[in-house]
């Protein structure tokens, strides 16, 4: 996981961005009329991570299982035809 979070710093950190922003807008929005707005925009975007992790998690697993490589080649150490 460590190795992914380093290749995915970029998108991790949007995810912080995304995260963070809706926390604004929750913050913002207490007690005003678009309240509910912040709360959906908030837990849509925590439900989403959540979901995400989850996902990548098993696609991890069940790469590691299958004995699939990160480049693609499918385990495969010496192209055809050699």
């Amino acid at each position: 996981m460590t190795d992914w979070l380093k290749n995915n710093r970029t998108i991790a950190g949007w995810w912080l961005a995304l995260i963070a922003g809706s926390a604004i807008v929750f913050a913002l929005s207490r007690s005003t009329a678009f309240a509910q707005l912040g709360i959906g925009l908030l837990s849509a975007s925590l439900a989403l991570l959540a979901a995400m992790g989850i996902f990548e998690v098993i696609w991890q697993l069940a790469a590691k299982s299958t004995g699939a490589s990160e480049d693609g080649a499918g385990g495969k150490s010496q192209p055809r035809g050699r």
